[in-house]
């Protein structure tokens, strides 16, 4: 049909051409064919030209419409990074690795964030990569150094302790950051000492 910015660009007319057949054929005009009045010919090509819309606000699209990524999902591009640098992911968290610190790379779907007790800000993140989604907490400390960092569909390295919990898997962070366009020396070497030992 073309691309989705060039539909979008013709969906006001399209609308309203669809409600005028509608009405036509509820009150009976129609034409020598048996069609609604002015459907007959009616054409949106050819679509205009319009740019091209950024992969990420169409991925947004698709989550928001649909629930899903269907294009792409944003990770794919980041998973030579994730393969090269991350310890574990969603997938492989199981509770033989209870207690075990994990470097691991996603995209933060959620965040909410409670005040404790002392009056501190603290969050429970979900995170997701491919192979699924998990719950991280992020305490205070580490939560008021990384605040902005948990907005969703930012992708983050997380280096965090795993924890069985009510039979769930979840990560107590330890540290995070933006995950980089090329690993920084230091996560390069937190993986090379994590994965020596």
């Amino acid at each position: 049909f073309g691309r989705r910015e060039q539909i979008l660009a013709v969906m006001d007319r399209m609308l309203e051409s669809s409600q005028r057949a509608h009405h036509a054929a509820s009150v009976g005009q129609l034409d020598l064919f048996g069609g609604a009045l002015g459907v007959i010919g009616l054409s949106f090509t050819p679509l205009p030209e319009v740019e091209e819309r950024p992969l990420k606000e169409v991925l947004g699209w698709e989550k928001e419409l649909m629930g899903i990524y269907v294009s792409e999902h944003p990770l794919k591009r980041i998973m030579p990074y994730v393969e090269r640098n991350a310890t574990a992911t969603v997938g492989q968290i199981d509770s033989s690795m209870n207690g075990q610190m994990i470097i691991m790379a996603g995209m933060v779907t959620s965040a909410r964030v409670i005040t404790t007790k002392k009056g501190d800000l603290m969050a429970f993140v979900q995170l997701e990569d491919l192979q699924g989604s998990i719950e991280a907490t992020v305490f205070p400390r580490l939560y008021a150094k990384t605040k902005d960092l948990w907005q969703p569909d930012n992708a983050v390295v997380l280096r965090a302790k795993v924890e069985e919990r009510d039979g769930k898997m979840k990560l107590l962070a330890e540290s995070a950051e933006p995950l980089p366009q090329e690993p920084t020396a230091q996560i390069a070497s937190e993986v090379a000492e994590m994965t020596s030992v």
